[in-house]
């Protein structure tokens, strides 16, 4: 038997995913440029900035809620990432402007 049939790993999650989508859409509403918001784009985006912000899991209620109050603390350095992520991918798409 392996640990991955004998526990649901799925109740873990990353925080500071949530935050990273939440300020991108603001940053999107913020911009006047026009930036790329397919799919493939959005998600390379929210990749790039959680490569370079430290993550933070939680598995409970309790571990969540404190974790989205330590990633609020952190929303500047969040901020930097995500901007840094849409200055990135936007100028290395790997497809024409749609």
């Amino acid at each position: 038997m392996s640990i991955k049939d004998d526990y649901d790993f799925s109740i873990i999650e990353n925080t500071i995913k949530e935050k990273v989508i939440e300020m991108l859409e603001e940053e999107f509403n913020n911009l006047e440029e026009n930036i790329c918001q397919c799919e493939e784009c959005v998600i390379d985006m929210v990749c790039y900035a959680l490569n370079r912000i430290k993550p933070n899991y939680t598995a409970s209620l309790y571990g969540a809620l404190y974790s989205r109050a330590d990633a609020d603390n952190r929303s500047e350095d969040i901020r930097e990432k995500v901007l840094d992520a849409i200055e990135f991918v936007s100028s290395n798409r790997s497809h024409d402007l749609k």
